[in-house]
Protein backbone atom coordinates (compact mmCIF):
# COMPACT_ATOMS: atom_id res chain seq x y z
CA UNK A 1 0.00 0.00 0.00
CA UNK A 2 2.86 2.60 0.96
CA UNK A 3 4.51 1.45 -2.33
CA UNK A 4 1.26 2.57 -4.34
CA UNK A 5 0.60 5.69 -2.52
CA UNK A 6 4.37 6.78 -3.56
CA UNK A 7 4.03 6.06 -7.14
CA UNK A 8 0.65 7.70 -7.37
CA UNK A 9 2.01 10.95 -5.68
CA UNK A 10 5.22 10.58 -8.16
CA UNK A 11 3.22 10.28 -11.20
CA UNK A 12 1.19 13.10 -10.39
CA UNK A 13 3.90 15.40 -9.86
CA UNK A 14 4.84 13.94 -13.23
CA UNK A 15 2.16 15.47 -14.85
CA UNK A 16 2.35 18.78 -12.85
CA UNK A 17 5.90 18.28 -15.01
CA UNK A 18 7.36 18.94 -11.38
CA UNK A 19 10.43 16.28 -11.95
CA UNK A 20 14.51 16.62 -11.29
CA UNK A 21 16.16 15.40 -13.68
CA UNK A 22 19.08 13.44 -12.00
CA UNK A 23 22.52 14.75 -11.76
CA UNK A 24 25.76 13.34 -14.22
CA UNK A 25 28.00 11.76 -12.02
CA UNK A 26 30.57 11.55 -14.66
CA UNK A 27 32.85 14.60 -13.68
CA UNK A 28 33.84 16.71 -16.31
CA UNK A 29 33.95 14.26 -18.95
CA UNK A 30 30.67 16.12 -20.44
CA UNK A 31 29.70 18.92 -20.60
CA UNK A 32 28.28 21.43 -17.84
CA UNK A 33 25.22 22.22 -20.08
CA UNK A 34 24.06 19.20 -21.87
CA UNK A 35 20.90 18.86 -22.69
CA UNK A 36 18.53 15.97 -23.57
CA UNK A 37 16.63 15.31 -26.63
CA UNK A 38 14.12 12.23 -26.48
CA UNK A 39 11.80 11.57 -29.04
CA UNK A 40 8.78 8.88 -29.06
CA UNK A 41 6.28 8.21 -31.78
CA UNK A 42 2.59 7.53 -31.19
CA UNK A 43 0.41 5.33 -33.42
CA UNK A 44 -3.52 5.22 -32.99
CA UNK A 45 -5.33 3.09 -33.84
CA UNK A 46 -9.28 3.45 -35.33
CA UNK A 47 -9.96 0.74 -32.57
CA UNK A 48 -8.85 3.27 -29.32
CA UNK A 49 -10.65 5.18 -27.20
CA UNK A 50 -11.68 8.09 -29.79
CA UNK A 51 -12.45 5.55 -32.57
CA UNK A 52 -10.05 7.91 -34.44
CA UNK A 53 -6.72 6.26 -36.36
CA UNK A 54 -3.65 9.21 -35.73
CA UNK A 55 0.03 9.46 -35.47
CA UNK A 56 2.07 12.10 -33.00
CA UNK A 57 5.96 12.33 -32.86
CA UNK A 58 6.18 13.88 -28.91
CA UNK A 59 9.64 15.62 -28.25
CA UNK A 60 10.72 16.75 -24.86
CA UNK A 61 13.81 18.89 -24.40
CA UNK A 62 15.13 18.34 -20.77
CA UNK A 63 17.47 21.07 -19.21
CA UNK A 64 18.76 19.92 -15.72
CA UNK A 65 19.51 23.55 -14.91
CA UNK A 66 16.43 24.77 -15.76
CA UNK A 67 15.03 26.09 -12.42
CA UNK A 68 11.40 26.43 -13.90
CA UNK A 69 10.30 24.04 -16.07
CA UNK A 70 13.36 21.79 -16.86
CA UNK A 71 11.09 19.69 -18.61
CA UNK A 72 9.29 20.44 -21.84
CA UNK A 73 8.07 19.04 -25.10
CA UNK A 74 7.63 20.91 -28.65
CA UNK A 75 4.16 22.19 -29.62
CA UNK A 76 3.92 22.28 -33.20
CA UNK A 77 1.44 24.09 -33.56
CA UNK A 78 2.60 26.85 -31.78
CA UNK A 79 6.15 26.40 -32.80
CA UNK A 80 7.96 26.15 -29.13
CA UNK A 81 8.58 24.38 -26.62
CA UNK A 82 6.37 24.67 -23.34
CA UNK A 83 6.27 23.12 -20.34
CA UNK A 84 5.59 19.35 -19.81
CA UNK A 85 2.33 19.80 -18.08
CA UNK A 86 1.00 22.66 -21.04
CA UNK A 87 2.30 19.87 -23.49
CA UNK A 88 0.34 16.97 -21.88
CA UNK A 89 -3.03 19.21 -21.86
CA UNK A 90 -2.37 20.40 -25.82
CA UNK A 91 -2.34 16.09 -26.07
CA UNK A 92 -5.39 15.40 -24.68
CA UNK A 93 -7.11 17.96 -26.50
CA UNK A 94 -6.51 16.82 -29.72
CA UNK A 95 -3.67 18.92 -30.66
CA UNK A 96 -1.13 18.04 -32.74
CA UNK A 97 -2.15 14.15 -34.31
CA UNK A 98 -2.86 13.64 -37.94
CA UNK A 99 -4.29 11.20 -39.49
CA UNK A 100 -1.49 10.53 -42.34
CA UNK A 101 -3.16 7.93 -44.69
CA UNK A 102 -0.16 7.44 -46.80
CA UNK A 103 3.02 5.41 -45.08
CA UNK A 104 5.04 7.27 -47.24
CA UNK A 105 3.58 10.80 -46.53
CA UNK A 106 4.29 9.69 -42.43
CA UNK A 107 7.28 8.62 -42.91
CA UNK A 108 8.60 12.20 -45.02
CA UNK A 109 6.66 13.95 -41.94
CA UNK A 110 8.33 12.05 -39.25
CA UNK A 111 11.77 12.97 -40.15
CA UNK A 112 10.78 16.82 -41.36
CA UNK A 113 10.06 17.62 -38.08
CA UNK A 114 12.94 15.41 -36.70
CA UNK A 115 15.29 17.34 -38.70
CA UNK A 116 13.41 20.52 -37.72
CA UNK A 117 13.17 20.16 -33.75
CA UNK A 118 17.39 18.92 -34.39
CA UNK A 119 17.92 22.80 -35.61
CA UNK A 120 15.91 24.01 -32.72
CA UNK A 121 18.81 22.28 -30.32
CA UNK A 122 21.59 22.91 -31.95
CA UNK A 123 22.73 26.13 -30.14
CA UNK A 124 24.17 23.63 -26.50
CA UNK A 125 25.91 20.26 -26.46
CA UNK A 126 22.56 17.51 -26.86
CA UNK A 127 22.02 14.01 -25.98
CA UNK A 128 19.65 12.65 -28.33
CA UNK A 129 17.58 9.82 -27.26
CA UNK A 130 15.65 7.36 -30.00
CA UNK A 131 13.64 4.06 -29.50
CA UNK A 132 14.63 1.86 -32.32
CA UNK A 133 12.05 -0.46 -32.52
CA UNK A 134 9.41 2.64 -31.74
CA UNK A 135 10.81 4.60 -34.11
CA UNK A 136 12.10 2.76 -37.07
CA UNK A 137 9.01 1.93 -39.28
CA UNK A 138 8.87 5.99 -39.42
CA UNK A 139 12.59 6.42 -39.84
CA UNK A 140 14.25 3.96 -41.69
CA UNK A 141 17.45 4.73 -41.16
CA UNK A 142 17.43 3.31 -37.79
CA UNK A 143 16.80 -0.19 -39.07
CA UNK A 144 19.71 -1.83 -38.26
CA UNK A 145 21.38 -2.91 -42.19
CA UNK A 146 21.17 1.45 -42.56
CA UNK A 147 23.10 2.06 -39.52
CA UNK A 148 26.61 3.75 -39.75
CA UNK A 149 28.81 4.89 -37.48
CA UNK A 150 28.89 8.95 -36.07
CA UNK A 151 26.42 9.17 -39.21
CA UNK A 152 22.82 10.13 -39.61
CA UNK A 153 20.35 8.72 -42.45
CA UNK A 154 16.97 10.04 -43.38
CA UNK A 155 16.40 9.27 -46.49
CA UNK A 156 17.56 5.67 -47.26
CA UNK A 157 18.38 6.37 -51.06
CA UNK A 158 20.94 9.16 -50.12
CA UNK A 159 24.21 8.59 -48.31
CA UNK A 160 24.03 9.15 -44.69
CA UNK A 161 25.74 12.09 -43.48
CA UNK A 162 27.96 13.49 -40.65
CA UNK A 163 26.22 13.60 -36.91
CA UNK A 164 27.94 16.94 -37.14
CA UNK A 165 25.69 18.21 -39.70
CA UNK A 166 22.67 18.15 -37.52
CA UNK A 167 24.54 20.19 -34.71
CA UNK A 168 28.39 20.65 -33.69
CA UNK A 169 27.93 19.19 -29.96
CA UNK A 170 24.97 16.57 -31.00
CA UNK A 171 25.55 12.94 -29.63
CA UNK A 172 22.89 9.72 -30.10
CA UNK A 173 22.13 7.04 -28.14
CA UNK A 174 19.78 4.43 -29.96
CA UNK A 175 18.20 2.35 -27.47
CA UNK A 176 16.41 -1.23 -28.13
CA UNK A 177 14.30 -3.38 -25.63
CA UNK A 178 12.20 -6.42 -26.08
CA UNK A 179 9.38 -4.31 -28.44
CA UNK A 180 7.38 -7.14 -27.94
CA UNK A 181 9.32 -9.24 -30.30
CA UNK A 182 12.01 -10.78 -27.44
CA UNK A 183 14.58 -8.08 -29.50
CA UNK A 184 16.91 -8.26 -26.09
CA UNK A 185 16.28 -10.85 -23.32
CA UNK A 186 16.02 -11.09 -20.21
CA UNK A 187 19.18 -11.77 -18.04
CA UNK A 188 20.40 -12.91 -14.66
CA UNK A 189 24.37 -13.28 -13.23
CA UNK A 190 25.76 -16.66 -12.94
CA UNK A 191 27.44 -17.46 -9.56
CA UNK A 192 31.13 -16.80 -8.93
CA UNK A 193 30.92 -20.57 -8.05
CA UNK A 194 28.97 -23.59 -9.09
CA UNK A 195 27.90 -23.95 -5.57
CA UNK A 196 26.46 -20.14 -5.52
CA UNK A 197 23.22 -19.32 -6.83
CA UNK A 198 22.36 -16.84 -9.90
CA UNK A 199 21.93 -13.44 -8.61
CA UNK A 200 21.47 -10.13 -10.79
CA UNK A 201 23.80 -7.17 -11.22
CA UNK A 202 22.96 -3.75 -12.10
CA UNK A 203 25.19 -2.01 -14.13
CA UNK A 204 26.64 -0.91 -17.96
CA UNK A 205 28.38 -3.74 -19.44
CA UNK A 206 30.67 -4.13 -22.97
CA UNK A 207 31.56 -7.46 -24.54
CA UNK A 208 35.07 -8.78 -23.33
CA UNK A 209 38.03 -7.24 -24.75
CA UNK A 210 36.29 -4.57 -26.49
CA UNK A 211 37.96 -1.87 -28.01
CA UNK A 212 38.30 2.11 -27.13
CA UNK A 213 35.59 2.80 -29.88
CA UNK A 214 32.97 0.24 -28.98
CA UNK A 215 29.56 1.15 -29.60
CA UNK A 216 27.16 -1.14 -27.94
CA UNK A 217 26.91 -2.05 -24.67
CA UNK A 218 23.74 -3.64 -22.09
CA UNK A 219 22.10 -1.78 -19.61
CA UNK A 220 21.17 -3.77 -16.64
CA UNK A 221 19.22 -3.12 -13.48
CA UNK A 222 17.90 -5.27 -10.37
CA UNK A 223 14.73 -6.23 -9.87
CA UNK A 224 11.72 -3.97 -8.72
CA UNK A 225 11.03 -4.02 -5.12
CA UNK A 226 7.64 -6.15 -5.64
CA UNK A 227 9.92 -8.93 -7.24
CA UNK A 228 12.88 -9.01 -4.92
CA UNK A 229 10.79 -10.74 -2.36
CA UNK A 230 11.10 -14.27 -4.94
CA UNK A 231 13.48 -16.68 -4.04
CA UNK A 232 16.68 -17.39 -6.06
CA UNK A 233 16.77 -20.72 -6.21
CA UNK A 234 13.08 -21.61 -7.69
CA UNK A 235 12.51 -25.11 -9.69
CA UNK A 236 9.75 -25.00 -11.92
CA UNK A 237 9.85 -29.01 -12.00
CA UNK A 238 8.26 -30.96 -8.87
CA UNK A 239 10.23 -30.36 -5.76
CA UNK A 240 12.59 -32.70 -4.43
CA UNK A 241 14.57 -33.16 -1.46
CA UNK A 242 17.11 -31.80 -2.56
CA UNK A 243 15.76 -28.80 -4.25
CA UNK A 244 12.48 -27.97 -1.63
CA UNK A 245 11.50 -24.52 -2.97
CA UNK A 246 8.92 -24.55 -5.49
CA UNK A 247 7.57 -21.12 -7.10
CA UNK A 248 4.08 -20.03 -5.73
CA UNK A 249 4.18 -16.93 -8.07
CA UNK A 250 4.86 -16.06 -11.53
CA UNK A 251 7.68 -14.35 -11.37
CA UNK A 252 10.36 -12.63 -14.18
CA UNK A 253 13.73 -11.15 -14.62
CA UNK A 254 14.58 -7.74 -15.65
CA UNK A 255 15.01 -7.05 -19.87
CA UNK A 256 18.50 -5.83 -20.66
CA UNK A 257 18.30 -2.61 -22.75
CA UNK A 258 20.76 -2.39 -25.23
CA UNK A 259 22.31 0.82 -25.64
CA UNK A 260 24.05 1.74 -28.82
CA UNK A 261 26.03 5.23 -29.22
CA UNK A 262 25.33 5.48 -32.77
CA UNK A 263 26.97 9.39 -32.87
CA UNK A 264 29.04 11.28 -31.11
CA UNK A 265 32.23 13.68 -31.33
CA UNK A 266 34.80 11.05 -32.50
CA UNK A 267 37.92 11.88 -33.50
CA UNK A 268 36.26 11.07 -37.13
CA UNK A 269 33.93 13.43 -36.51
CA UNK A 270 36.26 15.96 -34.85
CA UNK A 271 38.39 15.92 -37.90
CA UNK A 272 35.89 16.15 -40.75
CA UNK A 273 34.35 19.21 -38.70
CA UNK A 274 38.12 20.81 -38.90
CA UNK A 275 37.84 20.86 -34.67
CA UNK A 276 41.13 20.84 -33.15
CA UNK A 277 40.21 22.34 -29.73
CA UNK A 278 37.81 19.57 -28.62
CA UNK A 279 38.71 16.41 -26.89
CA UNK A 280 37.22 13.82 -28.71
CA UNK A 281 34.55 11.77 -26.37
CA UNK A 282 34.46 7.85 -24.73
CA UNK A 283 31.68 6.39 -25.96
CA UNK A 284 31.56 4.75 -22.97
CA UNK A 285 31.14 7.57 -21.24
CA UNK A 286 28.03 8.67 -23.43
CA UNK A 287 26.53 5.36 -23.11
CA UNK A 288 27.09 5.85 -18.78
CA UNK A 289 25.05 8.88 -19.70
CA UNK A 290 22.18 7.30 -20.79
CA UNK A 291 22.17 4.82 -18.48
CA UNK A 292 22.29 7.04 -15.66
CA UNK A 293 19.19 8.43 -16.40
CA UNK A 294 17.49 5.48 -15.38
CA UNK A 295 17.79 5.73 -11.69
CA UNK A 296 16.44 8.71 -10.10
CA UNK A 297 15.31 9.26 -6.88
CA UNK A 298 11.64 9.22 -6.73
CA UNK A 299 11.03 6.06 -9.28
CA UNK A 300 12.44 2.79 -8.96
CA UNK A 301 15.18 1.47 -11.53
CA UNK A 302 13.44 2.81 -14.84
CA UNK A 303 12.72 0.42 -17.74
CA UNK A 304 14.07 3.13 -19.94
CA UNK A 305 16.13 6.51 -19.22
CA UNK A 306 14.16 9.20 -17.44
CA UNK A 307 13.48 11.32 -20.87
CA UNK A 308 12.43 8.66 -22.88
CA UNK A 309 10.11 7.18 -19.72
CA UNK A 310 8.54 11.01 -20.41
CA UNK A 311 8.09 10.74 -23.69
CA UNK A 312 6.23 7.31 -23.67
CA UNK A 313 4.42 8.35 -20.40
CA UNK A 314 2.85 11.29 -22.71
CA UNK A 315 1.45 8.63 -25.42
CA UNK A 316 -1.48 7.88 -22.84
CA UNK A 317 -2.85 11.81 -23.49
CA UNK A 318 -2.63 11.65 -27.43
CA UNK A 319 -6.54 11.39 -28.30
CA UNK A 320 -6.64 12.14 -32.00
CA UNK A 321 -10.27 13.39 -32.60
CA UNK A 322 -12.34 13.52 -35.94
CA UNK A 323 -12.23 16.68 -38.26
CA UNK A 324 -15.03 19.11 -37.83
CA UNK A 325 -17.49 18.32 -40.49
CA UNK A 326 -17.75 21.05 -43.52
CA UNK A 327 -21.01 20.45 -43.65
CA UNK A 328 -23.83 23.07 -42.38
CA UNK A 329 -27.19 22.15 -41.97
Amino acid sequence: MERRALSAVADGMRQLGAVVPPQQRLGEELAPDLQYLALWYVRRQASGPTRQAGQYLVALRIRPDDEHHPVRGWDDARKEWVPYAQLLLTLIAGGGAEDIRSDADRRDAVQRRIRSLLYQVRDRPTLLLVNSGNLRDAWPGLSNGQLVRDKISFDGDREPSWIALYGPDLRMVLLRDANSREETSQWFAPGASEDLTPGLAQGLWCTRNADEDNRVFASTVDRPPAGRKVARDLLKLVPTESWPHAPAATASNPQALELTVLGCLSRAVLETSGRSDVRPDQPAIVAASAHQLRFHDEYHPLSRPLPLHLARQAEEYVLPLARESSYEG
